[in-house]
């Protein structure tokens, strides 16, 4: 039997927001108005499920999954779990930030800047989304703030790498200033079943060299990469950085922008082991939620084999390759790279 995977993205919940849970109801609604015969349901939230990380929000946020939960256990019975990552609206900049400022100032991207000690003053601003989380989703396994896995999600035989792009998350935001370490296959360590990576920021928000490294890895690692942040629903697939690898990029629409409350979107993925997948997407008209597109001709993208061609450098080994043997500086870069400074 499948599993369907309800995807929601930037939903960006404030204290004030109680009357927002009863759009829970619709989302129910349209999710399983195609069909309601599922073994298992998953909600993922790839990001800014609340606006600014406080703790009353994630009240809110709590009230509203758990109105999702009961409407879609009320029309189809079958199991609900909860995958979650955060964005960058969960980070709660309140209170001085002048040490974390400071740590941030000096990111090199180097393993020196990860270490247990500074990844906790880092991840500070997540406090209260990792304690939601871990009320939400009690089988998460947290490897650090950077990564949470839920491996065969409620028995499903779907693997789910979470990855935090929001660790370095700043109240002004740039493209290209952010950094995720790249998850070693010893940290994920995941034996069959399906791979879906879930991240908030799309790979512009990442430093270029950062996003390759992830990229590589997605590569041959997941089936499946979900994303938010952008407010603007894209679905690819990408399969020229390897011959016989593609991965599925599905980045979700906005669910609630504060300043168009009816520009509201999401997807659902139906998942099926051996046929493949099948996405459609519902747009808000009218007071209900209505499908607008989905895989083509309503027919299962068929799943592609994982290429074992193309191996993945482990992290220090790239940089060693790609360490340029003198130190070399720019004012928009701290450290190039051979990529940054090669001329053919």
């Amino acid at each position: 039997m499948a599993t369907l995977l309800v995807h929601l993205s930037d939903v960006h919940l404030t204290k004030d927001d109680d009357s927002f849970v009863n759009r829970s109801q619709k989302i129910a609604d349209a999710a399983l108005s195609a069909v309601t015969n599922y073994e298992q349901i998953h909600v993922v939230v790839s990001g800014d499920l609340v606006q600014s990380g406080q703790s009353a929000e994630f009240g809110v946020a709590k009230k509203f999954l758990a109105a999702l939960k009961a409407a879609i256990e009320a029309k189809a019975n079958a199991s609900v779990h909860f995958v979650l990552a955060p964005g960058n609206h969960e980070c709660d900049f309140t209170g001085s930030q002048n040490v974390r400022d400071r740590l941030l100032s000096g990111v090199k991207g180097v393993a020196e800047d990860f270490e247990p000690e500074i990844a906790a003053e880092y991840s500070r601003v997540l406090s209260n989304f990792f304690e939601f989380r871990e009320e939400m989703s009690p089988g998460v396994d947290t490897k650090s703030p950077w990564l949470a896995l839920y491996k065969n999600c409620g028995g499903s035989g779907i693997n789910y790498v979470v990855l935090s792009s929001s660790v370095l998350s700043t109240k002004s935001e740039k493209q290209g200033a952010l950094f995720v370490p790249v998850p070693k296959s010893s940290d994920i360590s995941i034996e069959g079943g399906l791979t879906i990576y879930v991240m908030h920021h799309p790979y512009n928000w990442l430093s270029p060299d950062n996003a390759r490294e992830l990229a590589q890895f997605a590569a041959v690692s997941a089936n499946i990469f979900l994303m938010g942040h952008e407010h603007v629903s894209v679905s690819q697939k990408i399969s020229d950085l390897y011959e016989d690898s593609s991965v599925y990029y599905l980045k979700a629409h906005v669910l609630k922008d504060s300043k168009r409350f009816l520009d509201s979107e999401f997807q659902t993925v139906e998942i099926d082991g051996e046929q493949g997948f099948l996405v459609r997407k519902y747009r808000l008209d009218g007071g209900a939620y209505c499908q607008v597109a989905s895989s083509e001709a309503e027919k299962h993208i068929a799943w592609r084999q994982k290429s074992t061609k193309g191996p993945v450098l482990a992290e220090d080994a790239y940089r060693r390759l790609m360490d340029p043997g003198a130190n070399f500086s720019h004012r928009l870069k701290s450290s190039l790279t051979l990529p940054d400074i090669y001329m053919a």
